[in-house]
């Protein structure tokens, strides 16, 4: 198998199920975005912290909030606490 191949299919099996009654299913990275955006960090601020740019962040932040079917960040952090992604002390 291609080293291309290889990094194809672990792309693929290193996806998370967040919740089963939903489907969705997040990447690590999405996840690790979503738990940022529920400590308050900015874009830029997450790009700096994940060793991404901005614009990364932010397509990101809309690939999530296409597969939670979410209007806004609001939503994001909603169902980050619902799906216990991030816990609330």
């Amino acid at each position: 198998m291609s080293k291309k191949l290889k990094r194809k299919k672990t792309t693929l099996t290193s996806k998370k199920s967040v919740s089963k009654k939903s489907n969705v299913y997040l990447t690590k990275r999405e996840i690790r975005v979503i738990k940022l955006l529920c400590q308050q960090y900015s874009a830029g601020e997450m790009a700096k912290t994940l060793g991404l740019s901005r614009k990364t962040i932010e397509n990101r932040i809309g690939d999530i909030l296409s597969k939670i079917k979410s209007k806004n960040r609001i939503g994001i952090v909603i169902y980050a606490i619902k799906n216990k992604i991030y816990e609330v002390l």
